[in-house]
């Protein structure tokens, strides 16, 4: 690289990370008090993600992608969620966690702007046309989406732009196209987008697919160009479909019908619809101010309605790229068009409802299909919305071709719009100014026990109560203790492992006492405590549980004096006794091998019941 470029890099690098912390303001002053990301939303699940695999790593020496800190003693696969977040919050294990997540946000959007600007300088040869591109990626509420919503692989949007730079450069090449390694190089961008994050990886390839098939032809280099296409396709398909066949394994709720894939996609055999109205786009969305939708009470609005707003300025420099470079813009027009097709989800709806036709007819729109494809070959999608971060990265690339067309001298007003867009953004998106953040309710009285080998806990309150608020309990809890648990506290994820929940929700000891959790009474206890859940606590010492462990749930979230009490004559004396946490250690219980495979027998009958009750009940998708 020339000296004059390192120097542009240099600048383009300097003022994407001074976007960023302009955008995330006060977080970088405050690195260490708030996570970025909505509480609303899925912001403790990311900063639980970037602790369960630092402590697999570091503390336990585990692979990072498989889990026993939940779903204890199985344990669990969780491999999609997170996986370069992860590996980077490793490499920052000297950082407290919220100052992990925090630095990661930063990172992350940076690069967004760096990315960004790269395709800008792709296209354009002008440093006007990166600065704007990378300024309208980085500051678009899509970008600042992703952070607040907390889904931390969303953060690396970054794919997106950067696999269209191997992209143009395969297509376009030096001369004519590009060569084998080009090729290569885009296949392996589309699979370290998809391993990364399989929204992003899947944008990418659609992208891709889209502006290749409009630009094929290319002369007498179009054959070669189609078998560099053709190997960039395999080597990536060859590469992410045993990964993503193991991820559909580990995550699938019920097995498609026994049909064909076309019969499958195209004819309604009850397939489950995994996008409700609110994941959808609503064209108005992307220019109407959102100030008027905005509803902090509403948790599903306020935590997962944004990223959708585009507003005018940027809509403009779309406009621009396309009448300045007709001929290289509209295959970007028509690529961005397709991003807000699939963003309108699988029916057309209006107003947060379903629009009707005559008969109570619904509107198919394309992405119905297409999440039928997905949900037949691997898993489908939950939020179309998403599909919007194509259409802001075709809008970069159109702001840097306006760049290119426009003579020096205006150049810089390019750039000077795409800044106008930030700001308009800022102004008019749903999520808030500054940016939500998050903090992990506190449990200091809880960390002796990580100093416990081989301790693992029954976590009474979620087997007893398992909602929002005892989930994030149970998430905040565990970042203290750093112990394995029974369940799954994890949003969406805990339909996909219930072997722990339900062995512990079929004890007596949980179904006679778990109600007071709400009640804050115990009625009807058994007499002789110690000698009801005698059995109880054999069964929960011979599968490895040494502790059990009561949240306050609740306005006040203390523990019911009721339940307090009623525990302490079944386990004795607590090890931890506060306010809002209690934790007994399970007593040994003295037992025959005969006692206590019958009191085995027994209970695994329980849970067998317990399945059967619960069969049928299918959680939505992870993604």
């Amino acid at each position: 690289m020339k000296a004059g470029q390192s120097a542009l890099w240099a600048g383009l690098s300097a003022w994407s990370l001074a976007l960023a912390v302009a955008l995330t303001w006060p977080a970088a002053r405050h690195l260490n008090d708030a996570a970025l990301g909505s509480p609303h939303a899925d912001g403790l699940k990311h900063l639980w993600t970037l602790w369960r695999i630092r402590q697999d790593v570091l503390a336990d020496g585990h692979f990072p992608f498989a889990t026993k800190l939940i779903n204890f003693p199985e344990g669990m696969d969780l491999y999609p969620i997170e996986p370069l977040n992860g590996l980077w919050a490793i490499f920052l294990g000297f950082l407290p966690i919220v100052a992990t997540a925090n630095a990661l946000a930063l990172l992350n959007l940076t690069l967004v702007g760096v990315t960004g600007a790269a395709l800008g300088w792709r296209l354009s040869r002008s440093p006007w046309g990166a600065l704007a591109a990378g300024t309208l990626l980085e500051g678009s509420a899509v970008a600042l989406f992703t952070i607040h919503v907390g889904v931390g692989e969303l953060q690396h949007i970054w794919w997106v732009p950067l696999g269209l730079v191997a992209w143009h450069r395969l297509r376009y090449g030096p001369v004519d196209v590009g060569s084998w390694r080009d090729a290569i190089a885009l296949g392996l961008a589309l699979t370290a987008a998809t391993i990364s994050c399989f929204y992003h990886g899947f944008f990418l390839g659609l992208a891709v697919a889209t502006l290749s098939t409009l630009t094929l032809w290319a002369g007498r280099a179009s054959l070669r160009l189609a078998a560099r296409y053709a190997l960039a396709a395999g080597l990536a398909v060859s590469l992410v479909l045993p990964i993503m066949s193991s991820f559909s394994t580990s995550y699938q709720s019920e097995d498609p019908p026994d049909v064909g894939l076309w019969s499958y996609v195209t004819v309604d055999h009850g397939q489950p619809l995994t996008d409700p109205p609110s994941a959808r786009l609503e064209l108005a969305h992307t220019v109407v101010p959102a100030t008027a939708r905005r509803a902090p009470e509403v948790r599903e609005i306020e935590g997962y309605g944004g990223g959708r707003y585009l507003g005018l300025p940027a809509l403009l420099l779309g406009l621009l790229g396309l009448v300045l470079a007709p001929r290289r813009a509209w295959p970007w027009v028509v690529t961005g068009a397709v991003g807000v097709v699939f963003a309108l989800g699988s029916y057309l709806a209006q107003g947060g409802e379903t629009v009707l036709l005559s008969g109570d007819r619904r509107v198919q729109l394309p992405f119905l299909y297409l999440n039928r494809m997905l949900g037949y070959v691997s898993e489908p999608i939950n939020f179309p919305v998403r599909f919007l971060a194509i259409t802001v990265t075709a809008l970069a690339a159109c702001a840097a071709l306006a760049a290119e067309r426009l003579g020096p001298r205006w150049r810089p007003l390019v750039a000077a719009l795409a800044l106008v867009s930030v700001l308009d953004v800022q102004r008019h998106q749903l999520t808030s100014r500054p940016m939500a953040t998050l903090t992990p309710w506190s449990y200091p009285q809880l960390e002796p026990l990580a100093e416990i080998d081989g301790a693992a806990i029954v976590d009474f309150s979620l087997a007893a109560r398992a909602d929002v608020e005892v989930r994030w309990a149970s998430m905040s809890a565990q970042l203290a203790h750093q112990r394995p648990i029974h369940g799954v506290h994890i949003d969406r994820v805990q339909f996909f492992a219930q072997e722990g929940q339900r062995f512990i929700q079929a004890l007596p000891l949980v179904q006679e006492l778990g109600p007071a959790l709400s009640t804050g009474r115990v009625d009807h206890a058994p007499k002789d405590l110690d000698r009801r859940y005698r059995p109880d606590i054999a069964v929960l010492r011979s599968a490895g549980f040494t502790h059990l462990m009561v949240l306050g749930i609740g306005g006040s979230r203390t523990v019911p004096d009721a339940l307090r009490t009623t525990l302490g004559q079944a386990l004795g004396e607590p090890v931890i006794d506060s306010a809002g946490a209690m934790v007994w250690e399970l007593p040994t219980v003295l037992a025959t091998a005969d006692e206590l495979a019958a009191w085995s027998a027994e209970h695994e009958a329980r849970v067998r019941a317990l399945q059967a009750q619960q069969a049928g009940s299918f959680g939505p998708q992870i993604r």
